[in-house]
């Protein structure tokens, strides 16, 4: 897990450092996507804040999500004169310390279950169609990767279960077909 993991924080890196962010993120919600993940990107001389998303409400966080969701992606060029921001919308830019921020929905499965995006404390406002797409297929390898090694391991470990049930009881254990007749 700690090879992907380091590899999704490089990527996120990439990203923000593509973007000339200040910050770069990935957040996806327990709940929503049990392989939860959380990469965070920061500018030299700018503070990393993921951590303090936890302290978010997480039903909040996820109403949230599935909102941006419904949208598309949301862009926010600045917090202070944006009349549609809501409290919860300025409590998560105000965390980061940022005044304007790109979200786009990651999806796992049918599901939003987290994001990926972008804040700066100046203003974000060129950001194509491409950008978004961009980020999303971003914040989905990374997530469904890390989901898929960790899906890997679970299976390796069961297999090995099943491996030391088989050794222990071959004698007690019958492969029966009662159709075929088969014992």
């Amino acid at each position: 897990d700690g090879d992907i993991v380091h590899a999704a924080h490089e990527m996120i890196a990439e990203v923000g450092q593509f973007f000339s962010s200040q910050r770069a993120f990935l957040f996806t919600i327990d709940g929503h996507c049990k392989d939860s993940v959380s990469c965070e990107w920061f500018a030299p001389g700018i503070d990393g804040v993921i951590k303090e998303l936890d302290l978010l409400p997480s039903l909040d966080l996820s109403q949230w999500i599935s909102k941006v969701a419904t949208i598309g992606f949301m862009v926010v060029p600045n917090v202070d004169t944006f009349s549609s921001v809501s409290q919860f919308e300025k409590g998560l830019v105000g965390i980061m310390g940022t005044q304007s921020v790109v979200v786009v929905p990651i999806s796992c499965g049918s599901q939003a279950c987290g994001f990926v995006g972008l804040a700066d404390s100046g203003f974000i406002s060129q950001i194509s169609r491409q950008d978004v797409d961009f980020l999303r297929t971003t914040g989905e390898i990374i997530v469904h990767t890390i989901a898929d090694q960790r899906r890997r391991a679970t299976l390796e470990i069961n297999e090995q279960r099943l491996s030391y049930s088989m050794a222990a009881a071959k004698h007690a254990v019958w492969d029966l077909d009662w159709e075929a007749k088969e014992y």
